[in-house]
């Protein structure tokens, strides 16, 4: 599971929060947001969403989640550090993990059989799995640092050569 959509809410909420009058100082007020569901909330078997569960688990743990939202946070330098909790607590009352695991739930329950999600969970919790769930994150990273350094080099050559020059 990809944290990116997260932390762009987190950053979303920060701008929001240093836009309104009162944000000279940071606050720890109760913010509004839903309490996290185990429920359905679907026509999705129950059976089928529970081993949904199950495999989005198996992939990223509550205590992971926690850990690398704190980690983003952290190393994000244009969010003041009188901020981040703020922040975190934000997408924590927002968006905490039960609610995203649900919804990760209810994706692969569409997609997937109980049979498919046991192979999966059993390949997720072997070393490979594991390594697998890492690299495909660092892939991410990789490919878009990739796409962005060509088309910066590349797109106005393309553009140039294709529009001629001013």
């Amino acid at each position: 599971m990809h944290i990116h959509l997260l932390f762009f809410i987190g950053c979303t909420i920060l701008l929001i929060y240093l836009a309104s009058p009162s944000s000279s100082a940071p606050t720890t007020k109760r913010l509004p947001g839903k309490k996290p569901t185990t429920a359905t909330r679907s026509n999705v078997d129950p059976g089928l969403f529970k081993k949904a569960v199950q495999l989005v688990t198996v992939q990223f743990s509550a205590a992971e989640f926690n850990a690398t939202l704190q980690e983003k946070l952290a190393n994000d330098t244009s969010i003041p550090p009188s901020v981040r909790q703020v922040v975190y607590d934000a997408i924590m009352k927002i968006l905490p993990y039960d609610t995203i695991r649900d919804e990760g739930a209810r994706f692969y329950a569409k997609h997937y059989n109980a049979n498919e999600m046991q192979q999966l969970i059993k390949f997720h919790a072997t070393p490979l799995g594991k390594k697998y769930v890492r690299l495909e994150d660092e892939l991410e990273k990789h490919l878009d640092s990739y796409v962005n350094q060509t088309l910066t080099k590349r797109l106005p050559e393309y553009l140039a050569e294709t529009f001629g020059t001013a």
